[in-house]
């Protein structure tokens, strides 16, 4: 890059320097410079007059869209910033060496509040190969994937999304129990580095602690606490053991559901076939129409052109439940139909993400002995803790995810199912896509159930969350189906299939995706009902 003169003895005045950087960024940034205001500056770098504060500041007005900023909320926006701070100065550096060297020392850089410069210094580092990835399990395992989307300004913002709504509603409620109480002497307001896993206000008597975003959509839930609540990538849990219960998987029969797979993926490629389109007026000469030739009247309409029809773009969630009933066959042949199944989708370009669900606890319950200590107070909400597990992201290649599909095959792994916060999480993933056709489709064995909820609230409480969610889901873009595992799930879902058998699981799966995918096309002979 130009050499920008700093403020010093060899320069005019400070005044020139400043005017100088100034037109060092207009220069730098063209045509997509975008505008630098106050709640930028909360998050821009200390010295932003300096020499690499000009050159952090020239980054962003060159490299970020805009248009990305409004994917989130105010409360979100922060957290997303710093890591697309870190985003556009990485691509600068490897880009430019004279700005590699002025970015150099990040930590000169870093924003004013210590939990978003800690998460701005772990960003650039991770970002630039720096470093160890974080040792938080999201944090890292999100720092890895965008690594690879550094070019792409809006794969990269969906990459960070799920965390960074993690990291807005963990320090929000960080920041609620922290609080001085009346008297108490003032503290620093800020907690550092939210982990997405920091302990919540417990339930008890200070009454229920609900997630905020679950709150505010469905008033008549609660929470009575998220202390023990997990949500990360399947390596997180993987053991050996679930490497050779992948194994396992490899060697069970899959002719007949590679069969349903091959046929899935030839249906959705059918709508990519290449047409004709006649009567052109450029194009390949189309012999049967050259007698119109003789005719003078109007120009002649005598060619032919092709053109291929393009699959609408859309993305597709598998959600699983990983309780303790679905075990055995059942659970081996769902892991089967998601392994066909989104092999066949990648191979038709169509995005996919996988996601299982279950809970933490099962008898050994640490918020159900919370609860009773507490007195069993009236109406505490949710007494589990949920576990939720992402196999693969919608930007993930299946080839790097599968390796973690073992886990879904561990009996012990799962306990009990809460559904509507589960479909909840997995519909707030797949809203983040941008891909303009968005299908949910929810791998379940029935009604939701959790033993020491049930207890405290009555069976009605979930399965009435649950029905709450669905609707909300349906009333929106997403196209939601369920399929239901030896039970019947169409009392909760208007689009529903139940199964009988844990053999007719790959059918199912297969049928329904083709439906959703290509439903104009006339169906198959031979398909799954």
């Amino acid at each position: 890059m130009p050499s920008v003169p700093a403020a010093s003895s060899e320069c005019p005045s400070a005044a020139s320097a400043l005017t100088l950087m100034a037109a060092w960024r207009r220069s730098y940034a063209g045509a997509q410079t975008a505008p630098w205001t106050a709640r930028h500056a909360a998050i821009g770098p200390g010295d932003p007059d300096g020499r690499a504060g000009a050159d952090a500041l020239a980054a962003w007005q060159r490299r970020h869209p805009p248009a990305i900023d409004a994917w989130f909320s105010a409360e979100q926006w922060p957290w997303y910033a710093v890591l697309e701070r870190a985003r556009v100065e990485t691509l600068a550096g490897q880009h430019l060496p004279g700005i590699a060297l002025n970015l150099g020392r990040p930590q000169d850089l870093q924003p004013a509040a210590p939990a978003l410069a800690r998460l701005y210094l772990q960003a650039r580092q991770a970002l630039a190969g720096l470093a160890p990835a974080p040792a938080e399990a999201q944090l890292a395992d999100t720092l890895d994937q965008a690594r690879a989307l550094l070019a792409d300004a809006a794969g990269f913002a969906r990459e960070v999304g799920p965390l960074v709504q993690a990291l807005a509603l963990r320090h929000r409620l960080v920041r609620a129990a922290e609080s001085p109480l009346p008297g108490s002497p003032d503290r620093d307001g800020d907690a550092g580095l939210p982990q997405v896993r920091t302990d919540a206000p417990e339930g008890g008597a200070g009454g229920p602690a609900a997630d905020p975003d679950i709150e505010h959509a469905y008033p008549a839930y609660a929470v009575w606490s998220q202390r023990w609540d997990e949500q990360g990538p399947a390596a997180r849990w993987q053991t050996p053991q679930d490497d050779e219960a992948l194994q396992r998987l490899n060697a069970i029969d899959r002719r007949q559901a590679r069969q349903l797979a091959h046929r899935l993926q030839r249906r959705l490629l059918s709508s990519r076939l290449r047409h004709w389109d006649f009567d052109q007026e450029q194009g390949r000469l189309d012999s049967r129409r050259l007698a119109r030739l003789l005719s003078l009247a109007g120009p002649p309409r005598v060619f032919r052109s092709e053109t291929e029809a393009a699959l609408p773009e859309a993305c597709v969630t598998l959600l699983v439940d990983q309780s303790g009933s679905m075990r055995g066959a059942r659970r081996l042949m769902t892991a089967l139909a998601v392994d066909l199944a989104v092999h066949s989708l990648q191979a038709c370009q169509v995005a996919c993400e996988v996601l299982g669900y279950t809970t933490a606890f099962g008898a050994d319950n640490p918020l159900r002995r919370q609860w009773q200590q507490a007195g069993r107070p009236a109406r505490p909400g949710r007494l589990n803790a949920l576990r939720h597990i992402v196999y693969k992201t919608p930007a993930q290649p299946w080839q790097r995810a599968r390796a973690q599909l073992g886990l879904l095959l561990r009996e012990d792994f799962g306990h009990e199912n809460i559904d509507g916060e589960a479909l909840h999480w997995a519909a707030c993933r797949l809203m983040r896509q941008a891909q303009p056709r968005k299908f949910l489709i929810v791998l379940s064995d029935g009604a939701p159930c959790d033993a020491a909820t049930g207890q405290a609230q009555g069976r009605g409480y979930l399965e009435d969350h649950l029905r709450a969610v669905i609707a909300r889901i349906e009333a929106g873009p997403i196209q939601l189906v369920a399929i239901g595992a030896g039970q019947d799930v169409g009392r909760f879902y208007r689009q529903a299939i139940t199964l009988r058998q844990a053999e007719a699981v790959p059918a199912l799966l297969f049928d329904g995706l083709a439906r959703l995918l290509a439903p104009t096309l006339r169906r198959p002979s031979g398909s799954a009902t």
